[in-house]
């Protein structure tokens, strides 16, 4: 995949021409990646994979992807369109549809019982003093024991006890994800049309093992393949989906879009735009979740070392390479790089990156040492303007890997210009770890890379949370997670064993703003909310109550603590 920016004017998004006919590419999995997929259904007891090459499916409608817009003009908030924006945006008109004849997915609740609604403040937190120094103490932990007793603690402990919380059943959170995938609770889900489309059961599969799912099915190569973002997975979009965005250019991955609607800083957005994503709401991997850092000073630049190539492809991966063994001495080796969300000019935020450490070491680094980002027009740093930003890991265990997040000044998202002279993004990310030297290594080499900007793919997509636990048929719902995409895919809804397809009002990197599906229901029933990424990469399920506005009852606010 190469990292120069895709062809067009700076006004316009061109279709590709290689546009796919009635016969789909097939999706080959890697031999390895079978083994791997092989060996987890066997070790679960059940074999939850469509069959090898199954058809990735097109959902393509007519027209979609095609833009008509200025990036340096922004829509305005109510309804009087601005000059150079068209009426309506291009993405389709579907409707809600049912998605095929497979009755599945979780049972209907007692129709007598009130579903009780808990709405989470940012970050799923529900803003309870009482409970602060735990959570506190819940960001250092990476042992899923540890997080089952907090949650334990906090909705059943007199010290701690919350009536919100008390109402949220902990089984239905994210970060049960893996246990609830591998206890087969999601097995009628993998098997459905959709699943089978998109190989949702080898996604969930490589998902638990470590990640990196989009990379090892080659998702972004087939879409590609396909014609390009232009015929992605897109499901019904809002028509006045545009009234609430701009255009703005976007520094994510080749295979999206050179610029892109991004939505206005509304507070949808500011919601989805978590600080931290709590263990309880977690569906990665542990090796996929960023360890908590500090920024560190910047620093001088100087002339480091040829590195080696990263693992596999050019912004490398965690998964599947051969760890180097060090007995003596210190060894940092820097593995992978992802693209997690481009920032927002509304709130001067640049693009943040997610950066893989491996301490190849057999003793542990324990002394601090710094993990920077500079953004650059050239694979060199030598002139020329440079954005950087960087983090202070505080240790590092022996043989452990773990990721750090790094956002960028917004600076970065204006650093390269057009022959028109618009402010582009940066072309090369420099990544160096031990930037500021502070240890003495074995190997200085496998410290650091340059990737053309265009080459770093993007994190997988995960879920979190929504904004409510319990909401009634028809009205807007937000979640928040990462990894979907510049623009919008698909918001599945699965619910009384019909899957169906929500409107989507918003979309962003980390959220989406949508309108569930106007379903008839008879009393509360438990939903999975499925978020498809444009090349076909799936999120873990979300559940949520749905049910008639008879049967919502608002969750109690705590009162006030006694003196």
């Amino acid at each position: 995949m190469s990292g120069a920016l895709s062809k067009g004017t700076a006004t316009t998004r061109q279709r590709d021409v290689t546009r796919p006919g009635d016969s789909l590419p097939r999706i080959d999995l890697d031999p390895k990646v079978k083994e791997r997929l092989d060996r987890a259904a066997k070790g679960l007891g059940q074999d939850i994979r469509p069959q090898d090459g199954a058809p990735l499916g097109d959902r393509r409608p007519p027209g979609a992807g095609q833009r008509l817009t200025d990036p340096n003009i922004k829509g305005p908030l109510n309804p009087d369109l601005g000059p150079g924006r068209t009426d309506r945006p291009d993405f389709p008109r579907l409707g809600t549809e049912r998605m095929g004849a497979d009755r599945f997915g979780p049972a209907r609740l007692d129709a007598n019982r009130k579903a009780i609604q808990t709405r989470f403040d940012k970050n799923g937190l529900l803003g309870d003093p009482r409970i602060e120094e735990e959570l506190t103490r819940l960001k250092r932990v990476r042992d899923p024991k540890e997080v089952q007793n907090f949650f334990t603690r906090v909705k059943e402990s007199p010290e701690f006890r919350n009536t919100r919380l008390a109402n949220i059943d902990v089984n239905h959170l994210t970060g049960n994800f893996d246990r609830n995938f591998q206890a087969g609770q999601f097995n009628r889900l993998t098997q459905t049309t959709l699943a089978t489309n998109i190989h949702l059961g080898d996604q969930y599969n490589l998902f638990i093992q470590g990640g990196d799912v989009a990379r090892q099915l080659n998702l972004h190569q087939t879409l590609v393949t396909r014609g390009g973002w232009p015929n992605r997975y897109v499901g019904p979009v809002y028509v006045n989906y545009t009234q609430f965005a701009f255009s703005a250019w976007y520094p994510g991955p080749a295979f999206y879009p050179r610029y892109c609607w991004t939505p206005l800083w509304r507070p949808w957005v500011g919601w989805c735009f978590w600080d931290y994503c709590w263990p309880i709401y977690d569906p990665r991997p542990w090796i996929c979740r960023p360890i908590v850092c500090v920024p560190c000073p910047p620093i001088v630049v100087y002339d480091y070392p040829v590195f080696t190539p990263l693992p596999v492809v050019a912004c490398g991966t965690w998964v599947d390479y051969q760890p180097v063994i060090v007995d003596s001495g210190f060894d940092l080796q820097l593995v992978a790089v992802r693209f997690v969300d481009p920032g927002h000019p509304d709130q001067d935020l640049g693009p943040r990156y997610r950066v893989w450490i491996a301490n190849n070491s057999a003793t542990a680094v324990g002394a601090p040492f710094h993990v920077t980002l500079v953004a650059a027009n050239s694979p060199t740093l030598q002139g020329g303007d440079l954005v950087q930003a960087g983090v202070t890991v505080p240790s590092l265990d022996a043989r452990e890997t773990v990721p750090v997040d790094i956002r960028l000044p917004a600076a970065a998202n204006r650093l390269g210009s057009t022959p028109d002279g618009y402010r582009i993004p940066f072309s090369h990310l420099h990544v160096i770890v031990d930037s500021h030297r502070d240890l003495a290594e074995v190997n200085e080499q496998n410290n650091g890379a340059v990737v053309a900007r265009g080459d770093i793919l993007p994190v997988d997509p995960a879920a979190f949370a929504t904004d409510v636990t319990a909401a009634a048929p028809g009205t807007m719902v937000s979640l928040a997670g990462e990894g979907f995409g510049p623009e919008p895919g698909q918001l599945i809804v699965v619910a009384d064993g019909i899957q169906q397809q929500a409107e989507i009002h918003g979309w962003y990197d980390l959220g989406v703003h949508f309108k569930l599906p106007g379903l008839k229901l008879a009393g509360p029933t438990v939903a999975d909310i499925l978020v498809v990424r444009g090349d076909g990469a799936a999120s873990n399920p979300v559940t949520i109550t749905l049910a008639p506005n008879q049967f919502l009852a608002e969750a109690p606010l705590p009162p006030l603590p006694t003196p």
